[in-house]
């Protein structure tokens, strides 16, 4: 397995603008341009997500710290 990244607000996932962050859960492209591996984080799955799914998420994140 690969190491998981900081989805909280002080990591690089934290960073990252809403619009990345749902671009990210769509597309498995990060804004660095790195292509996440389906196995590892099913984004084909995040893919589906409502917007309102996937701003609770990103909300959830940035309220880690």
């Amino acid at each position: 397995m690969p190491p998981v990244p900081n989805l909280t607000s002080t990591g690089n996932v934290g960073k990252w603008t809403k619009a990345q962050f749902f671009a990210t859960l769509r597309t498995g492209k990060t804004p660095s341009g790195h292509q996440i591996d389906n196995e590892n984080m099913p984004w084909k799955m995040t893919a589906q997500y409502s917007d309102k799914e996937l701003a609770s998420l990103y909300q959830y994140f940035q309220s880690i710290r």
